[in-house]
């Protein structure tokens, strides 16, 4: 088989790519891993643009750089900014408005073709957004066009320098995908986000497929029976359908785990090029597969978009039902976007005979119009108010909160300012980032004070430093925090993006032993609840009981130890939501029921109970008996969705100080 044809096989591996992507994101439960469809899609793309290129190669002895990049834009470009602009006008429409900055800025990346580095210089986590960007599945689009420039020119050179061309290209781009591979795999414990969404951690799939393309151009590699095509396809689809149904948020992604389906996905296209026969690839053709095939690429960039916007809007996550209206939906606008968008401009005659370097002009233009239009919309709307324009009283903190059910205009900190509103301990650097192993030389209150305290636990912990801080300091107190992100106090193994948080746990032993070495006269724990504990056979409630205790018995003899329970946790973030309903903050709020792992809370009554440790419920200034609201008198409680703003934490000092004074009477309320 020619490389250059029409392979059925392939287009109907884009409908199973496309199809895993969509039902994974339908939180279709049976494919756990269906994101894999992209790493399908990567090595189908390595296939298919390295056939092309080498096509030209052999036909020209030269590639055309511009002739390549004005078919691939026509190829690409067309409908995807058009479903980006589609989609960037119903964010701004439906979307709340604290949103507005985070839409423009993603739109502008995704304009300019670097949406991937984007999100990975956030440090996103595409398997577990809180929030996620309407924009965010762009990301795949951003490494296949940097790959676009950079793949034409390595395979050129080495045309050019080798004259055993064909063993040449094959060692080189196996050292590619060797190198990227090994890359990967380094990576993806270290630095998720960019293993996730950087090229160069990427390109070994890409690169697989063009291996694949490579050794079809040695007719010999193809001799095989039908048996063998057969028997190597089938391989290829457990491959590809396994990583699907056993994979999950929880698994360490790319990796070496991204080789399963890669490595299938390429099993099966050079098993249609042994015999376009086989069972798999006659299985593929059928016309449902084509179908989807056909507008896969268009099924792709609006599924994400059309599934996003309303679940944000309603704040809730969708259902089945919605879900299946949805990808109906979904469905007829990539019918009319295939029909309407991409065919014509792939096929217009006057565009395929124009000069290359007018489309690749056009394309440019095209960019900067929409990325300048998304600065522009980004900039305006961070001006303006967002409150009610009424002001609340400003009411002393008590346990009987008095929530406010509107966004006064005298709220502390503003919407705006929320996000940012943080403890100095991450300024100071003093709270250490998930990388660090060892804590920081932090002082504060008074520093020649004979008495101490130790704040000690992750960014719960961190969060409370504000009203610690004012006690220590009216009570002439030294303090001292040890606190790190996503890293309870909690001795028990964790996870952190699907891999073991081993820096963690070398930071608490650490922390542990200079609290050993400090002996303070107070030690106060605090730790965001998390599930994200390795597994070992005990429930929830069991390793956190067991693992608060194994910290407790550390504690010097003769400290005092406060743990303070979790503060509430909302839907989402407060601000976000309340930009949206400036005269309705209630419906921006969470019932304690809810708001609540009780599990965490029983097993660290009973740690602190077993140790003689004091227990700290704050609840009561928090919530009432049916409501965890986002504003308490003027005060904004939180910065995100459950983390306290550093304000709202300073607020609390003098009620925080009365508990701690019971467990420690040296604090002075």
């Amino acid at each position: 088989m020619k490389t250059d044809q029409f392979r059925p096989d392939i287009q109907g591996l884009r409908a199973v790519a496309v199809s895993f992507v969509v039902l994974f994101h339908a939180n279709f439960s049976l494919l756990g891993g269906g994101y894999v469809g992209v790493d399908v899609f990567f090595v189908i793309s390595g296939y298919l643009i390295t056939s092309h290129l080498l096509g030209s190669l052999q036909k020209n002895n030269h590639i055309s750089f511009s002739a390549f990049y004005a078919r691939r834009i026509l190829r690409i470009i067309p409908a995807a900014f058009f479903v980006l602009a589609a989609s960037a006008l119903f964010a701004y429409a439906f979307l709340p408005p604290l949103r507005s900055a985070e839409i423009s800025e993603n739109v502008a990346a995704t304009a300019l073709y670097i949406p991937n580095i984007y999100l990975a210089i956030k440090g996103s986590d595409y398997l577990a957004e809180d929030s996620p960007s309407p924009f965010q599945h762009y990301w795949s689009l951003g490494i296949e066009e940097q790959f676009y420039l950079t793949w034409p020119l390595f395979l050129a050179i080495f045309w050019k320098l080798t004259s055993q061309r064909g063993a040449s290209l094959t060692w080189a781009v196996a050292a590619v995908v060797a190198l990227s591979l090994a890359l990967c795999a380094w990576a993806t414990p270290v630095n998720t986000s960019w293993a996730f969404f950087g090229l160069p951690t990427r390109a070994w799939e890409l690169g697989t497929g063009g291996l694949v393309a490579v050794m079809a151009q040695r007719p010999r590699r193809l001799q095989s029976s039908g048996f063998t095509s057969s028997a190597l396809a089938t391989v290829g689809l457990a491959l590809v359908f396994g990583a699907a149904v056993i994979f999950d948020k929880e698994t360490q992604f790319p990796g070496i785990a991204a080789t399963i389906p890669a490595f299938g996905t390429a099993a099966i296209i050079f098993a249609g090029l042994i015999n376009p026969e086989n069972h798999v690839s006659r299985l593929l053709a059928l016309r449902p597969f084509q179908f989807l095939g056909t507008h896969s690429y268009s099924i792709y960039l609006w599924h994400w978009p059309v599934f996003i916007i309303p679940a944000a809007t309603l704040r809730q996550p969708l259902g089945e039902w919605s879900y299946i209206g949805l990808t109906a939906v979904t469905l007829l606008l990539a019918m009319a976007s295939y029909r309407l968008v991409e065919e014509p401009f792939r096929r217009s005659k006057q565009l395929l005979e124009a000069p290359p370097w007018k489309i690749i002009t056009g394309a440019l233009l095209a960019s900067g119009v929409i990325a300048g239009a998304a600065h522009v919309k980004g900039r305006l709307d961070q001006t303006g108010d967002l409150h009610s324009g009424r002001q609340a009283p400003e009411a002393a903190l008590s346990a009987e909160p008095q929530f406010t059910d509107f966004v006064p205009s005298n709220l502390k900190p503003s919407l705006r300012e929320a996000s940012k509103d943080n403890p100095s301990l991450y300024k100071s650097g003093c709270h250490v980032g998930f990388e660090v192993t060892r804590p920081k030389d932090c002082v504060f209150g008074n520093e020649l004070s004979p008495k101490t305290i130790v704040l000690f636990g992750d960014s719960h912990a961190a969060q409370w430093f504000p009203a610690i801080n004012e006690i220590a300091v009216a009570s002439n107190i030294k303090l001292i925090p040890l606190t790190k992100s996503a890293c309870p106090s909690v001795d028990t193994p964790r996870t952190l993006k699907g891999v073991r948080y081993f820096a963690c746990e070398s930071w608490r032993q650490a922390a542990l032993a200079r609290i050993a070495y400090i002996k303070p006269d107070l030690l106060i724990i605090s730790n965001l609840q998390s599930t994200n504990l390795v597994p070992d056979g005990q429930t929830f409630e069991e390793a956190w009981q067991m693992g608060l205790a194994r910290t407790l018995e550390k504690v010097p003899p003769g400290t005092k130890v406060a743990v303070i329970a979790d503060t509430p946790e909302q839907l989402d973030t407060p601000a976000i939501c309340l930009s949206a309903h400036l005269d309705r903050a209630n419906v921006c709020g969470r019932s304690p029921t809810d708001a609540f792992h009780s599990e965490a809370q029983k097993a660290e009554k009973a740690a602190a109970a077993a140790f003689g440790a004091s227990y700290i419920d704050m609840t009561p200034f928090f919530c009432t008996s049916t409501e965890c609201a986002p504003i308490i008198g003027n005060w904004l409680v939180y910065r995100d969705r459950h983390h306290i703003t550093a304000t709202f934490s300073k607020a609390l000092a003098p009620q925080l100080g009365a508990k701690l004074a019971d467990v420690w009477p040296a604090i002075r309320e």
